[in-house]
């Protein structure tokens, strides 16, 4: 069995100020300057292992708004049709995690920080787009964002987990995709002053990418 022209999650996410506290993590140097970036894998039981830190132009991609639109939106989806690479009043630039390569690959990206009175508020905007094989569950593409506090412990309300599937709440159908449109997260980070507070986000690929065999 093989997972034919999996493509992975694609993350297109941005953080800009708006208010005098609110922490501004985007990406306006051009770069993932401030960010761990890491590659990994997944295996034919859904079991992720990210292996190396790395910055890998590929999966690790800064983005800038005159690229437009995604064009994986733009060719399958009615709703979300026009879906732009970087969200209306998100600053010049977002990152996309994940590529279009098939391969069970998993990326993540850390932002670590220390909360002050300056930076009690964060501002977190992202995207999804996620192939759907429609395979078992544990097989699917997934996307994971979670919030974590210095001793590990994810915030309440901190976490956010999808696979693909039909009929995701906030999802269009789109062909086999299932897209998310620009979506805006707030986290109030006041109780945690003093602290260093966790962003991670993971993306996967068809964990069946293992069991690729090449034709003769």
């Amino acid at each position: 069995m093989r997972c034919n022209f999996i493509i992975i999650i694609v993350s297109l996410w941005s953080m800009n100020t708006i208010a005098q506290n609110c922490f501004d993590a985007g990406f306006e140097s051009g770069t993932t300057q401030g960010y761990t970036t890491y590659i990994g894998s997944i295996d034919e039981q859904g079991n992720v292992v990210i292996e190396t830190e790395s910055n890998s132009p590929d999966r690790h991609r800064v983005m800038h708004k005159n690229e437009g639109f995604d064009t994986i939106a733009m060719n399958h989806c009615q709703l979300n049709k026009n879906l732009p690479m970087v969200p209306p009043g998100g600053g010049q630039f977002s990152m996309r995690l994940g590529n279009a390569n098939v391969g069970a690959e998993a990326e993540r990206i850390v932002l670590s920080f220390t909360v002050s009175p300056n930076t009690s508020f964060f501002l977190l905007r992202y995207a999804l787009l996620l192939n759907d094989p429609d395979h078992k569950p544990f097989e699917q593409p997934r996307f994971e964002m979670r919030i974590k506090d210095q001793n590990g412990n994810t915030f309440p309300c901190g976490e956010y987990f999808v696979k693909a599937a039909r009929n995701i709440p906030g999802f269009e159908n789109c062909d086999q995709w299932r897209v998310r449109p620009w979506t805006t997260a707030g986290f109030e980070l006041q109780s945690y002053i003093g602290q260093v507070v966790n962003i991670e986000i993971l993306t996967t690929d068809c964990g069946l990418e293992l069991m690729l065999v090449m034709p003769i």
